[in-house]
C-alpha cells in the first residue's frame, strides 16, 4: 500500500497532462482512459485495510475532537471503499492492462488516438 501511495500522484499528474497538447485543453480517448487508471488505482488503495489502519486504526475515540471527527470521515469513507475492495482490484487491473494497451498501440501508430484537438 505504501508504495502503491507513490505512485497515484503520478498516475494523476500524467491524467492531468493529457488533457493537454500544445498548451490546448482537449479531450481524447487516451485523457479518458488514464484518468480511469488513476481513478480506480485510487479507490483501490485508499479502500485497503491498511490505509484504513492508518488514518483511523489507532484511535479510541472518534468524537473526541475535530481531527478525530475528519479522521472519522476519511475512516468511514475508506470502509465504503474497503466494502467495495474486490471489486475495484479486478475493474482496476482489467483498466491497467487496457491502458497500457491503449498507448502503446497509440504510440505504435497501430491505432489513432479520437480527440479534440484541431491536427
Amino acid at each position: 500500500m505504501y508504495f502503491a501511495l507513490l505512485f497515484i500522484p503520478i498516475l494523476a499528474l500524467g491524467a492531468f497532462r493529457s488533457f493537454f497538447h500544445h498548451g490546448e485543453l482537449g479531450v481524447g480517448v487516451g485523457s479518458l482512459v488514464l484518468t480511469a487508471n488513476a481513478l480506480l488505482l485510487t479507490a483501490f488503495t485508499l479502500g485497503c485495510h491498511a490505509w484504513r489502519h492508518l488514518i483511523g486504526g489507532k484511535l479510541d475515540c472518534f468524537s473526541c475532537d475535530a481531527p478525530a471527527r475528519m479522521r472519522y470521515k476519511a475512516w468511514s469513507w475508506s470502509s465504503w471503499l474497503n466494502g467495495r475492495h474486490q471489486f475495484f482490484a479486478w475493474v482496476s487491473f482489467f483498466v491497467v492492462a487496457f491502458a497500457d494497451l491503449y498507448v502503446r498501440l497509440v504510440s505504435m501508430g497501430l491505432i489513432e488516438d479520437l480527440n479534440t484537438w484541431s491536427g
